[in-house]
């Protein structure tokens, strides 16, 4: 047996690049996993773009599945979109249903069953816009 300066063998070359590809395979998982949690955090509206929007409200909305969240706005141009109102809007949302209204809040893509991906805005204000139509 040699005692001196590490000699690789065959052997130990197996073991040195199964060590380095695991290592490997840890640290990419790491990463992959890291990325995966800031598309999520983007996902919840934080530090997303706040916008108003305007245009009549409608509450009651039903679709297959339950997939929906109840309320939608209609622009002028035609744009429907899914408002979620959270505890904090959903009376004055039931109040102004078929008004025309203001809503501020960020725009988010959210994936579904029947409707692959739907657009829903996190609402963070409501108000009547008065009587002009969109």
């Amino acid at each position: 047996m040699q005692h001196g300066p590490y000699k690789p063998t065959s052997n130990n070359s197996a073991k040195f690049m199964k060590r380095y590809l695991i290592l490997f395979a840890i640290l990419f998982s790491v990463f992959a996993g890291l990325q995966a949690a800031d598309e999520k955090q983007d996902d919840t509206g934080k530090g997303a773009l706040v916008k108003t929007y305007t245009g009549i409200l409608k509450t009651g909305i039903m679709a297959i599945g339950g997939e929906t969240t109840g309320t939608t706005l209609k622009t002028k141009e035609g744009a429907v979109y899914e408002l979620e109102l959270g505890e904090k809007f959903s009376k004055l949302g039931d109040e102004l249903s078929g008004k025309n209204v203001m809503v501020t809040g960020s725009l988010q893509t959210r994936a579904g069953v029947e409707v692959k991906e739907r657009t829903i805005i996190v609402v963070t204000g409501l108000k009547a816009a008065g009587d002009a139509k969109p």
